[in-house]
């Protein structure tokens, strides 16, 4: 992830969503992958950790709507 991200602060290798994406890898060439099945899947966890909703940050439109998601206490999250 650091050599992805090109950063030696691992508070700053995932605070955000281009920088989460950018730290695993993930490109252009994986858009419309199908997330189910295949090398870059989204797995379910036993963990159910409480998500808190928020709007998202910096957006000239739709800054109202619900569309930041993080999990309570994380120390990765941008702003809170």
């Amino acid at each position: 992830m650091k050599r992805w991200r090109g950063k030696g602060d691992i508070k700053d290798l995932t605070t955000g969503p281009g920088k989460l994406t950018q730290a695993f890898g993930i490109d252009k060439s994986h858009d419309g992958l199908d997330l189910t099945s295949g090398d870059l899947f989204i797995e379910d966890s036993e963990d159910k950790p409480k998500i808190f909703t928020t709007t998202r940050i910096g957006l000239s439109r739709g800054g109202d709507l619900p569309l930041r998601f993080y999990i309570e206490g994380n120390g990765f999250v941008s702003r809170k």
